[in-house]
Order: structure tokens, then C-alpha cells, then sequence
């Protein structure tokens, strides 16, 4: 098949986003090279996020709605987005993200005919300033020894694989909290070819709430990706790199933990002597572990590309 004939799915979940999935859905029908569907994939929203599809669903057949039964989280709804989509390449966007109008086609324009990459990515710029552009790691080819190296590529916005590649690897852990994207990156990559486009593909926002800023479930999913891929770790890197990514999770945890001191220490009213006191002990516990952190980060920068847990 001609790369100029390729089909194109986007798939998009969704979980309490009607106020912003209106400019996801916009980007993905703004594109130069349109896509051939957009699914969205409800993941048992309580909000209107149903009433908003259907509004934007009427005027273009392309959009495909599912809702799912139960909350089973974003990475079960985007493994349903692959398994319902029909494209020869599945291109992910969150729904709280947008699209840049050449996203599609400069990806699609970085395949090469005859040759295996199944995974396409692209920069980011963060938020609406355009002078905030996020670059990767520009990779070109097999490269699972670096993925090992760093257990990261890009986030789930920045992605397009080829669908046919789920069939050789399978798909990735649907119930890690967060570090799904990351586990994505590795179960394609380990068996085929990636590439960076050389271009910008989307806008990222921060939605409230996201997973990146809930500390805790970072720490978890930092811990498990890790014990995943412990053995490719070491195979690739020795037992050095392997112990710098212990430290990682060590950091990992005392982010989180200095996270939920702050925060306790925000809601002691201050008002008697005991909670004035719990307010003061909760201080002192962020300050330490704060630094202790901070500490770990200056460290483990010199080890790797991208501390982000």
C-alpha cells in the first residue's frame, strides 16, 4: 500500500471531559492529512461527556462513540480504541490534548517504504505558549537498548503505531496507574523499529487532576515499570543502571510523600494548639523530604536524560 493511502485512526479517551474533548475532536478534523475515524472511547463518565459527543458526532461520520460499562481507566479505553479500530495505524491524542494540523501528515510522511518501524512520534509544545516545545530523544531504528536505559519515550499524545505490530507483541499492562505510555513505548520497542518525525505533533495541556500530578500513583507506576523490565535492564546495562533506577523509586516516594505533607499541612485549620502543632510537624517532614529529594535529583540527573519520578 502507498504511505499516501494509509488510513489513519485516531482514538481518544475520554473520562469527564466535556469541557475541553470539543478542541481535541476539533484538531483531529482540522488536519491536512484527515483521518479515516476518531473513536471515542467513554470511559464511564458522570458528566456530560456523552451529551457532548453526540453534539459533535451528528456532523461527521468519521467519529465513532463507545462508552464503557464501568470506569476501567485510560489505558483499558485506549486498548479498546486499538481492538475496535480499523486504520492501518492508530494514533493516539488525550482527550484534555489537541492535534497540530500537520500532526498526521508529518508522521506519516517520516515512514519509509519496505522498512518495519511501527512506532511514530513527534515533539510537544506545552500548554498554549508556543515558545514551550518539549523535544524527545530523536531515535531512528531498533533501539530497545536505550528504551531499557531510560523506560521512556514520549507521552501517548505524541504517538502513532503501526496496528498490526499489536499482533506480534500484544498489548501493554492495562492497570498500571500511570508510566502507561512508557510501557507502550517498550512493548512496541521491543520487537520493532522507532522514529522520531522531526517535527512538533501536538499541544499538550494539564488537565486538574491528571496523572502526573498525583505523586503517589507516579511513584507506583515508576516501582512497577521497574520490576517489569528489571531483567532487560540489567541484560542491557548491568546491575549499576539498575540500582540508579532503585533510587529513582526511592525519589519517586519522597516527592510523594513530601506532596501529601504539603497538602496535610494546607488543610490543618491552625486554630488550637494541636493542630497548630500538626501543621508545624508537617512542615518540617515536607522540608526533609523535599530535600532529601532534591538531593536524589541532582544525582540521578547526571544518569538521565529525563527525571520527571
Amino acid at each position: 500500500m502507498a504511505l499516501s493511502n494509509l488510513s489513519i485512526s485516531v482514538v481518544i479517551p475520554a473520562f469527564n471531559s466535556a469541557s475541553f474533548l470539543r478542541r481535541a475532536v476539533a484538531s483531529c478534523q482540522a488536519q491536512s492529512y484527515p483521518p479515516t475515524e476518531i473513536i471515542i472511547v467513554d470511559d464511564a463518565s458522570t458528566d456530560e461527556t456523552s451529551d457532548s459527543i453526540a453534539s459533535i458526532q451528528q456532523n461527521d461520520p468519521r467519529i465513532r462513540y463507545i462508552r464503557l460499562s464501568r470506569r476501567e481507566g485510560a489505558q483499558s479505553a485506549r486498548l479498546k480504541g486499538i481492538t475496535e479500530s480499523k486504520g492501518d495505524w492508530v494514533l493516539f491524542l488525550d482527550a484534555d490534548d489537541e492535534l497540530l494540523a500537520d500532526s498526521i501528515r508529518v508522521r506519516v510522511a517520516a515512514l519509509r517504504t519496505g522498512e518495519q518501524a511501527a512506532l511514530i512520534y513527534g515533539d510537544t509544545y506545552l500548554g498554549e505558549a508556543s515558545d514551550k516545545l518539549f523535544q524527545f530523544k530523536q531515535l531512528d531504528g531498533l533501539s530497545y537498548s536505550w528504551l531499557c536505559k531510560e523506560l521512556s519515550l514520549c507521552p501517548y499524545s505524541c504517538m502513532m503505531i503501526q496496528k498490526k505490530a499489536f499482533s506480534v507483541v500484544g498489548y501493554p499492562d492495562a492497570h498500571f496507574p500511570s508510566w502507561q505510555d512508557d510501557d507502550m513505548a517498550l512493548t512496541i520497542g521491543r520487537a520493532f523499529p522507532v522514529r522520531h518525525c522531526g517535527a512538533p505533533v501536538t499541544i499538550m495541556h494539564r488537565a486538574s487532576g491528571s496523572i502526573t500530578t498525583n505523586r503517589r500513583r507516579v511513584a507506583k507506576g515508576c516501582r512497577l515499570m521497574v520490576k517489569k523490565y528489571a531483567r532487560d535492564i540489567v541484560q542491557c546495562h548491568g546491575y549499576f543502571r539498575l540500582m540508579l533506577w532503585q533510587a529513582r523509586i526511592v525519589r519517586a516516594y519522597l516527592l510523594a510523600f513530601s506532596q501529601e505533607n504539603l497538602e496535610n499541612r494546607r488543610l490543618c485549620i491552625r486554630t488550637t494548639v494541636v493542630q497548630q502543632s500538626a501543621a508545624v510537624i508537617h512542615s518540617v517532614c515536607y522540608g526533609v523530604l523535599s530535600y532529601l529529594a532534591d538531593v536524589l535529583t541532582h544525582y540521578l540527573s547526571r544518569h538521565f536524560d529525563h527525571i520527571y519520578a
